[in-house]
C-alpha cells in the first residue's frame, strides 16, 4: 500500500467517525464516557504514584485485613506507618533504585499484624531471602 493510499483511507475512516459521532447520540455518549474514564484512570495513576508511600501502606493493610490480622491503629501509629514507608521511599530515592523494603517482622502470612511495632526498613535482598528461608511471603 503506498503512503499516499493509507493517508486517502485513514481520512475516510476519520470522516466515518466524524460524521457518526455529530449524527449518533448514542455513539457520541459511548465516546464520551470512554474518555472520562480514560483520564479518570490516568488521573489515578498519576495520584497513586505521587502517593506512593499512601499507596504502599494501604495495600499492606488491606493484605492484613483479608487475612483477618488487623488492628485498630491510632492517629499516631498511623502517622508512624506512614512514615515509615516515607523513610524506605527517601533511602530509595538517594540510591536511585528499590534498594529497601518495608518489611514486617513477623509476616502477615503467619500472624503478623500491620502494626508500627511490627515494621522495620530492611534491604530488599534481605526482605527477599527472609521470604524465602521461611517458606514464602504471601
Amino acid at each position: 500500500m503506498t503512503p499516499e493510499k493509507f493517508e486517502e483511507r485513514k481520512k475516510a475512516q476519520t470522516d466515518r467517525a466524524m460524521w457518526r459521532y455529530h449524527n449518533d447520540p448514542t455513539y457520541r455518549e459511548k465516546e464520551r464516557l470512554k474518555n472520562i474514564s480514560e483520564r479518570s484512570r490516568a488521573n489515578k495513576r498519576k495520584w497513586n504514584h505521587a502517593n506512593g508511600a499512601y499507596m504502599d501502606s494501604f495495600q499492606s493493610a488491606r493484605r492484613a485485613k483479608i487475612r483477618g490480622h488487623t488492628v485498630v491503629l491510632t492517629q499516631d501509629e498511623k502517622k508512624r506507618v506512614g512514615t515509615c514507608y516515607k523513610f524506605r521511599d527517601v533511602l530509595n530515592a538517594v540510591h536511585g533504585k528499590a534498594m529497601f523494603h518495608v518489611d514486617h517482622k513477623q509476616p502477615i502470612a503467619r500472624g503478623g499484624t500491620h502494626h508500627p511495632d511490627n515494621l522495620q526498613v530492611t534491604t530488599a535482598h534481605y526482605n527477599v531471602t527472609k521470604a524465602t528461608k521461611r517458606g514464602g511471603g504471601y
